[in-house]
């Protein structure tokens, strides 16, 4: 009889976190899917997108946390499409995961709020540097040449308004400069 409890015991040890697992994946696409279809809800349900993967490597371990961030991310672009969910797997599940082994290690509040910070400031540069690869577009090159024909269109307004031929060329060489430094 011992025995068979143990066995029981043994198996619901193994059967909890599955479970918590299978349930937490499907609020994270939930949440996922509030995130990019309801407008004013959504931006605070992508910000707490993470909290089920905090949860789960929290009360389990890391392994089934990084689970259900596969699932998940398989599951929206089954659902959404495969580059957003995968700009939203890269944004988010590594502030959740960095949070989760924080919160399992017992960080005080500023080391949590210290890590989620840095991580979610690289997470955004590795999605943008994926993005990059994907598209082939430079977003920082599209935005210096924007700012390029913004200048040159004020500079044709100041014409027209008969401004000085030398407070012009000052203006235009400053620029100049500035997109020198811009410039990658």
């Amino acid at each position: 009889m011992g025995q068979g409890l143990e066995r029981v015991k043994k198996m619901n040890h193994k059967l909890r976190p599955m479970t918590e697992s299978g349930i937490l994946s499907a609020i994270t696409v939930l949440m996922a899917l509030i995130g990019i279809y309801v407008p004013v809800i959504g931006t605070v349900a992508a910000l707490i997108w993470p909290l089920p993967i905090v949860v789960l490597i929290a009360r389990h371990a890391l392994r089934w946390g990084l689970m259900a961030v596969v699932v998940s991310g398989v599951l929206m672009a089954a659902l959404i499409e495969p580059v957003l969910s995968l700009r939203l797997v890269l944004s988010f599940a590594p502030v959740g995961i960095a949070l989760g082994i924080g919160y399992r290690k017992q960080f005080t509040a500023a080391q949590l709020l210290s890590v989620a910070i840095g991580v979610s400031i690289l997470s955004k540069a590795l999605v943008m540097l994926v993005l990059m690869m994907i598209t082939g577009i430079n977003p920082f090159s599209m935005q210096v040449d924007m700012m390029k024909e913004s200048f040159d269109s004020s500079l044709d307004i100041y014409r027209t308004l008969h401004m000085p031929a030398d407070q012009l060329a000052e203006a235009e060489k400053n620029f100049s400069a500035t997109m020198q430094m811009l410039s990658f």
